[in-house]
């Protein structure tokens, strides 16, 4: 596939960088999530290993996740949910595609960027008059965008002189635009052929204002209102300029499941994918769960995330269509506890289901991931070595779906409402070719090699402080 597999981890770079020379005391942390699951749940991982390592740290996060942040040891700043009910149900009335991810980026994103970055603020203030002589970090993930203010020339809180090194994580798809591949969202293939990147720029000229204008048009809003007048990614469309802007981004992903593009930012860093959770003692396993360790059954697992939650999608055609293979146990994972399926609904007799259940205890025996192609999901299989059938419809989804194609480790269905015939047939089509299993397993060694929580704290040490 011509994919670049070499590890980007910069271990041999010289210890001065731009001018930083890496800290000898460990710095102090800030550390900002969006709040919500699936942007807070990695980062959370990342810091209990960093205050394992001696690293203090004040963690602004939802306040949902208030107990998981102070059970690590970090200061907790807890700040309101953003999925709310209210949100959820006003979000569910968009239409999927452009329209939802417009949606999405206004009143989740963009939006909540001014009262993120008052919160970071007051954490500023009150870090440096707790720790006036430690040098401080922002280790942030790129969704959060309070941290933004800072690289756009808004002023530096009450005792700062200079502004604080800026660590992005980045847990989703790579998102900075290239002359090799198609505008984001729809997610079409890469093309390298000249006639390719005339195609790809000629979609992206004419998606850049029905797409993007009125985004673009709200966040100059939004940038006036706090006081922004030069802000240096005006440019640029929001998601590069998540990436673009902070130090370091480092991509949450081995290369191998993105693209191979001639122009990757010098900025972005991979550093792999966080390994596997480990299953912990002691947890509560179903009472069926002899049928999966059995080793008498192919095992097909299937979820439809923990955000989008309607089973018609993906789970009840998956269901529907393992229920005619005798040799094939079907495991449901709802994704949400107390969950269930549609009273009406009957489950095959080959099918096991439950409400909620860690990923990494279930996919350490399956043979395919049927999933929505959320993005954490997807890392999961990976990280596991399994091969995936995936089926994502709204925001990232679809882009994520063609990366897991193209790398070989997935069947992509193309779409986030799957009939029964569309899931048997990749199921199908995964059983029958091998290479998708030892693709899955190449690319589980390649991020093992990466070392991605080593990588992180490198990073952290080389951009202790201000360089820009």
């Amino acid at each position: 596939m011509g994919i670049n597999t070499e590890p980007n981890r910069d271990f041999n770079e010289p210890k001065a960088v731009n001018g930083l020379v890496a800290q000898s005391k460990k710095p102090y942390l800030i550390v900002c999530t969006s709040p919500a699951t699936g942007h807070f749940t990695p980062i959370l991982r990342i810091v209990a290993r960093l205050i394992q390592k001696g690293y203090q740290v004040t963690f602004v996060a939802g306040e949902e996740f208030q107990a998981q942040v102070e059970a690590i040891g970090a200061e907790c700043v807890p700040t309101p949910a953003m999925l709310t009910p209210d949100i959820i149900a006003e979000r569910e009335k968009i239409p999927e595609g452009i329209p939802r991810l417009q949606f999405d980026l206004k009143a989740l994103f963009v939006g909540q960027t001014p009262g993120r970055w008052e919160t970071l603020k007051k954490t500023l203030l009150k870090v440096r008059k707790q720790h006036p002589d430690d040098e401080v970090v922002i280790l942030t993930e790129s969704f959060y965008l309070g941290h933004l203010p800072l690289l756009q020339g808004a002023a530096l809180p009450e005792g700062f002189t200079k502004r604080p090194g800026i660590v992005n994580l980045h847990a989703a798809t790579y998102i900075v635009d290239s002359i090799d591949t198609a505008p984001f969202g729809p997610g079409l293939p890469p093309d390298y052929t000249e006639e390719g990147r005339a195609r790809n720029k000629a979609a992206k000229d004419a998606s850049a204002e029905a797409v993007w204008g009125d985004i673009l048009a709200y966040e100059k809003e939004v940038n006036a209102s706090l006081g922004i007048k030069n802000d240096p990614g005006a440019h640029l469309l929001p998601f590069e300029k998540w990436v673009t802007l902070p130090d370091v981004t480092l991509q949450l992903c081995p290369k191998s499941l993105e693209y191979e593009r001639c122009d990757f930012h010098p900025k972005v860093k991979f550093v792999g994918a966080l390994p596997r959770v480990p299953v912990k003692a002691g947890i509560t396993y179903p009472i069926w769960w002899d049928d999966v360790t059995r080793g008498d059954k192919k095992i097909v697992t299937v979820t439809q995330g923990t955000v989008a939650l309607d089973y018609s999608n993906l789970v009840i055609p998956t269901l529907d269509a393992m229920a005619e293979r005798d040799d094939v146990l079907t495991v449901a994972v709802l994704g949400a506890k107390g969950a269930s399926l549609p009273a009406d609904y009957k489950v095959p007799s080959n099918a096991r289901v439950v409400d909620y259940f860690p990923y990494d205890a279930v996919l350490e025996h399956t043979d395919i991931f049927v999933m929505n192609a959320g993005y954490g999901g997807f890392i999961d299989g990976v990280t596991n070595g399994v091969p995936m059938v995936l089926g994502g419809g709204t925001a990232d989804k679809p882009e994520v779906s063609a990366r897991g194609e193209y790398a070989g480790v997935a069947v992509n269905l193309r779409t986030g409402s799957a009939s029964k015939e569309q899931v048997a047939d990749g199921v199908s089509k995964v059983f029958a070719d091998s290479k998708f299993k030892e693709r899955a397993i190449e690319i589980k060694k390649e991020n093992e090699e990466l070392d991605a929580l080593s990588s992180i704290e490198h990073y952290i040490k080389q951009f202790a402080s201000q360089w820009a």
